[in-house]
């Protein structure tokens, strides 16, 4: 378990708003009442709309972002109660601006637990902690276990060591500086002053437990069967398949075939699961990335079938050499037509005869950063078929259309 330490972070804070905000020190200075404890810091209060225990200033951190969802874009929260601070919901993503506690006297073992998601860009996004009277920050945390992958919008607990600063009065300012579009906000959930040792002991489990549940798996691969792992995605996840780049083809895109997009159509894939590139909204197009599937020699008589679906622009399936990964053969959507068939997802066939013995691999490619429908869906890879397996599958799809 990583634990943010005594020492502090010495910096400068940017800007005449963390400034202003640092020197102020949140309620209780200047002579006024201090809490004995972090006031509100589960978000559980609620107040007409408006914060308790928490002073917004600037553009984000807008009340209605503290809300009581189960999970965030396929990312379950694990929060403290019934509800957690959400970046998303709290405004646009592009939004600057911070939260400031109100000021509090440091009782306990002086550790505060907390929990943080998203905030992928740390050197805009971050957790400080003062000492009232001192802008000088006395910890910097951020949330450097989110890498827009596998760990986002999950609240990742956080150890906070101020064990020398026990009986002072302190503040926590939350500042998201970031207007970007990649993880650009934050999430918060459950500020908590330790109390004995077994909860500091009980709250770095939990982050350890944490980071084995949703961080990335180890990858395993047999290179010489004929065939991939989860082709149709059917595990709900992206079991099998390996991020290359980017954060455009991430788990929350896994989602049931049965979800309608434009409210009332169908992507018409197999099985339960399918990999939709946007999610209907959830994930920006914007996004670029790739992902492969497990190594394979190619077997049958080479040939090979998938569905896929959008993919405007430059957006494809490759095969590669498993060796050298250089791309032998790239399809794109030939079908695309929008509205008719904007994400439908339509069967195609590859020839990789040529390529019989080989070991090789598939790989989901979307390098499209702008445009209409710059995404990719994709759903039911088969390997190694033989001619008669096309043949059968061909009228199988007849038959369902």
């Amino acid at each position: 378990m990583k634990r943010i330490g005594k020492k502090a972070l010495t910096f400068l804070l940017a800007g005449s708003m963390v400034l202003g905000l640092a020197a102020c020190g949140g309620a209780g200075e200047g002579g006024g009442t201090v809490a004995e404890d972090i006031v509100n810091g589960d978000f559980e209060e609620v107040e007409e709309g408006q914060w308790v225990g928490w002073t917004r200033q600037d553009a984000a951190f807008n009340f209605r972002g503290v809300v009581d969802a189960e999970e965030l874009r396929g990312a379950p929260m694990e929060k403290s109660g019934t509800h957690f601070f959400s970046g998303t919901d709290g405004g646009n993503q592009a939004m600057r601006g911070t939260l400031t506690s109100d000021t509090f006297k440091l009782g306990g073992t002086g550790f505060i637990t907390f929990k943080m998601g998203a905030g992928k860009n740390t050197e805009k996004v971050y957790v400080d902690f003062f000492e009232e009277g001192n802008d000088t920050p006395i910890a910097h945390v951020v949330n450097e276990d989110c890498d827009g992958v596998f760990i986002t919008d999950h609240l990742i607990t956080k150890v906070v060591d101020l064990s020398a600063y026990v009986g002072k009065n302190i503040y926590i300012v939350a500042t998201d500086n970031d207007d970007g579009s990649d993880f650009s906000y934050i999430n918060l959930d459950a500020f908590k002053v330790c109390a004995s040792q077994e909860e500091v002991t009980a709250a770095e489990a939990e982050y350890a437990e944490q980071i084995a549940a949703y961080g990335e798996k180890p990858f395993e691969e047999d290179e010489t069967l004929a065939t991939i792992e989860n082709g149709g995605f059917e595990t709900g996840d992206l079991t099998g398949w390996k991020t290359l780049e980017g954060t455009a083809l991430v788990k929350a895109g896994v989602v049931p075939t049965s979800q309608y997009y434009w409210e009332d159509r169908s992507v018409y894939g197999e099985g339960e699961y399918y990999l939709d590139g946007s999610n209907n909204g959830a994930i920006a197009e914007n996004l670029t990335g790739a992902i492969r599937s497990t190594k394979f020699t190619l077997g049958g008589d080479g040939l090979i079938s998938f569905m896929i679906g959008a993919g405007n622009g430059n957006c494809y399936v490759a095969l590669c050499d498993g060796n050298t990964d250089e791309e032998l053969i790239t399809m794109k959507n030939d079908y695309f037509s929008d509205p008719s068939l904007a994400l439908t997802l339509l069967r195609v066939y590859m020839d990789a005869s040529q390529y019989l013995g080989q070991v090789v691999y598939l790989k989901v490619v979307d390098a499209n950063d702008g445009g209409g429908f710059a995404f990719l869906n994709v759903d039911d890879f088969r390997v190694s078929l033989t001619k008669d397996d096309v043949a059968a599958l061909e009228v199988e799809q007849l038959e369902k259309i």
